[in-house]
């Protein structure tokens, strides 16, 4: 058993005598050390307990029934009968029965909720009810725990009850169950004064669309903290069934009936008060509503935390068409954090271009960067002159900023303004003005390309190399070729580089080999690249003996080139490197392997899968990948249980856009794994070939465990054949399968799956279909 990195050496020891004592199976003793003052320790001894399952239930229960002055001993027995290999529900059932004391009796419930008891249900219904406030509580928190048809109405009975102390926490367990059935009985609470509040909440935990309308109702009225709430509550509608089913207009289509005026008032008020998670709900809630008469109250809410302002800005955008103006004004008399908010809302209005256009003159390097931003992206090549002004700015990101833009404007003007820029002036500036030239490969370019190769300045020649590739043009040819001879170390780089880009003529295969045994490192690395960019493969003889390269970047760019080259003598020479004791050599080499797919490969490859090295493990699982759809999840089903966070992300990674059935059924084999299972429905829910069939085998004979994740799949596709799928299923003789589907039908709110719904709400089979049906449909 591992220990803890934080433990002591004596809890080591305690640790180490607890493994001895599970060994030796001696009951007493682990049972007498659940007082041990460490957790760690006491941990090791849970864990022991449950592993020894039947023997040590008796002793357990005693520990419940008789030894109660201690809270820690209490705490741990309770976690061994949760946890125990054997199966003690029936013994926890006689201890309830026989005990008439009260944290007994919570003891029991909790193990019996905690194990997901079925049989205790009616037991712990009653229970609901018992004259001890602490025992009727835990039964509906164990009630919920279980689930189930039976728990959903049990918990109803608790909520109409209107018992202040049964009702109220049944509430809050009611609506995590995330059942339909749940929207009415809840929404009929939200007229009570007692119980409004928590009753928003647990709508919001409940996660149904159709619990909108009740909850729009409430921002009507004149009661802050209910708005508040109900705010968060739809905000956690949405992100939740988002989630669940994919994006969709759920909450803000539902929001259209509500009086846009008086509810955006409310919620204007109501972030007087409100705390940072209550104000980004509130910001969102107005964004759905739409009202253009919120947009000066959510401007200053843009000086709010990060989270609160971001809302604020996306609900901006919601209803940007009507507040430009606001928006405007705001943009001139803003600080910094404002305007670097503002400026995305205007990317789309070619009006805002002479406010924009003001931001150029910020004294913050950011807003003049966001502002070169945005007008790329407005396309207006009037802002072209100002943009060349900023190419020589002090900070790097606005220069920058403003030749990313430039290039998304382009035109006439453009053209006249970069070979006016590149022949005279600022270094910088001319830098600049050569990369827009060799963006756009104008013929033009070529004289002022020609005379920067020639300048002293040896960046100056690095981006006039670059340009020079750029052009169809023999004397461009030439002039590289010619630079690649020259004295200087940085110009034969800059001038081999740019050769790889060109065509692939004798001069310059001929010229490029010469350069592989250049002595400088970083020409023979841009030749290797070049050579194998060219794909001859005349090269890969004089490029496999730089695998013994003394510079680390030449020996990776060979083993890349060979990849390219592939042929018998190019895999052999990467079969060599594969073993390298340098372990960056030999990750390049496995995942240059990859990209040539040999079968040969294969065993190097599943070797290097068991490496004791996480990122070599990474490596081997991608190169994999390349293989056959056999060898590709194999190794991927492998790399979804290995101890790496990396590897296992990578693996899930590679089975979402791997097609195939195969792919998603090893997907779906993890859907039980906690701890993957929200990645690997994201992953199922990926729209490859063969994926929505394997779903649909899968859902056939899923658990009523494993249908609502499948069924959360297909619909988060949003595809035709997807919900053709759960359409389909709907039909399946499965009940649980059935009672899966229902909400995801609802979601998708297609007239065939509307009709699905309404004509099972009066003809299904299953009572619980009928009362899922009729409670997403508001029946």
């Amino acid at each position: 058993m591992k220990a803890s990195l934080n433990v002591s050496d004596a809890e080591r020891a305690r640790t180490a005598e607890v493994d001895g004592l599970l060994r030796d199976r001696a009951v007493p003793a682990l049972v007498e050390r659940l007082t041990d003052p460490s957790w760690t320790v006491r941990r090791a001894v849970v864990s022991a307990l449950a592993r020894l399952g039947e023997p040590a239930v008796a002793p357990l229960i005693d520990v419940l029934r008789n030894l109660r002055d201690d809270e820690a001993r209490l705490a741990a027995a309770v976690e061994a009968l949760v946890a125990s290999y054997a199966k003690p529900d029936d013994a926890i059932l006689e201890l309830l029965e026989a005990s008439t004391h009260p944290g007994v009796k919570c003891d029991a419930i909790q193990v019996l909720g905690r194990r997901q008891c079925i049989s205790a249900m009616a037991r712990l219904g009653s229970l609901m009810q018992d004259g001890n406030d602490n025992v009727a509580l835990a039964a509906i928190e164990a009630v919920g725990r279980i689930g189930g048809d039976a728990s959903i109405e049990l918990l109803i009975t608790a909520v109409q009850s209107k018992s202040f102390f049964r009702a109220f926490p049944a509430i809050d367990v009611l609506g995590r169950t995330a059942d339909p059935r749940v929207v009415t009985p809840l929404s009929a609470l939200l007229d009570e004064p007692h119980y409004a509040l928590e009753a928003a909440r647990a709508l919001g935990h409940a996660a149904q669309p159709k619990a909108v309308p009740a909850l729009a109702a409430l921002l009507t009225r004149p009661n802050d903290a209910l708005t508040r709430v109900t705010a968060v509550a739809l905000a956690e509608i949405h992100d939740r069934h988002t989630e669940r089913y994919g994006p969709s207009s759920a909450v803000s289509s539902r929001l259209a009936k509500v009086s846009e005026s008086t509810a955006s008032r409310r919620l204007i008020r109501a972030l007087v008060g409100a705390d940072a998670g209550e104000r980004t709900a509130l910001c969102r809630v107005l964004g759905w509503i739409g009202e253009p008469d919120s947009v000066e109250a959510l401007v200053e809410l843009l000086d709010a935390e990060p989270a609160a302002a971001h809302a604020a800005a996306l609900a901006i955008a919601n209803i940007v068409s009507d507040a430009e103006p606001l928006l405007l004004a705001a943009l001139r008399q803003s600080r910094t954090e404002r305007r670097l908010l503002l400026l995305p809302l205007l990317s789309r209005s070619r009006s805002a271009v002479a406010d924009v256009m003001v931001c150029l003159d910020d004294a913050d390097p950011s807003i003049r960067a966001m502002a070169c931003d945005t007008l790329g992206k407005i396309g207006d090549d009037v802002a072209v002159p100002r943009l060349f002004a900023l190419l020589g700015d002090t900070d790097a990101r606005v220069a920058q900023s403003a030749a990313s833009a430039i290039q998304s404007l382009g035109g006439v003007e453009t053209e006249r303004r970069a070979l006016e820029a590149a022949r005279t002036g600022d270094p910088r500036v001319r830098r600049s003005a050569l990369r827009i030239l060799a963006y756009f490969g104008w013929p033009s370019s070529l004289e002022v390309f020609l005379a920067a190769l020639d300048e002293p300045d040896e960046r100056l020649q690095d981006v006039a190399a670059a340009g020079l590739a750029a052009l169809d043009d023999e004397r461009a040819l030439g002039a590289l070729i010619a630079a690649s001879s020259r004295p200087s170390t940085r110009a034969r780089s800059a001038a081999v580089r740019a050769l790889g880009q060109t065509r692939n003529v004798p001069a310059v295969r001929e010229r490029l080999r010469t350069a592989l045994s250049d002595p400088d490192a970083w020409v023979r690395y841009y030749a290797c690249q070049a050579l194998s960019r060219l794909h001859d493969e005349t090269a890969a003889e004089p490029i496999a003996k730089l695998l013994a390269d003394p510079a680390g970047q030449v020996r990776v760019a060979a083993i890349e080139a060979l990849a390219r080259l592939e042929g018998s003598d190019a895999i052999g020479a990467l079969h060599a490197v594969a073993e390298s004791h340098d372990p960056d050599i030999r990750r390049a080499a496995l995942l240059a392997l990859g990209g040539v797919k040999s079968s040969s490969s294969l065993p190097l490859l599943r070797s290097a899968l068991a490496s004791t090295d996480p990122a070599t493990r990474l490596v081997a699982l991608s190169a994999l990948a390349e293989f056959d759809e056999h060898e590709a999840v194999a190794s991927a089903r492998d790399g979804m249980k290995d101890q790496d966070e990396s590897v296992r992300s990578a693996a899930i990674t590679l089975l979402a856009g791997r097609p195939g059935k195969e792919a998603t059924r090893a997907l779906v084999a993890e859907l039980g794994n906690a701890s993957l299972q929200d990645r690997v429905i994201q992953a199922l829910a990926h729209p490859i070939e063969g994926r929505v069939d394997a779903l649909v085998v899968a859902l056939r004979c899923a658990s009523p465990e494993e249908a609502p994740r499948l069924v959360s799949a297909l619909a988060r596709m949003r595809r035709p054949e997807a919900t053709a799928a759960l359409e389909e299923a709907f039909i399946e003789d499965s009940p649980h399968v059935r009672r899966a589907v229902v909400p995801a039908l609802a979601a998708l709110g297609t007239a065939t799956a509307r009709r699905r719904l309404e004509r099972a709400a009066r003809e299904d089979v299953d009572v619980e279909v009928r009362e899922l049906c009729a409670a997403v449909l508001g029946n």
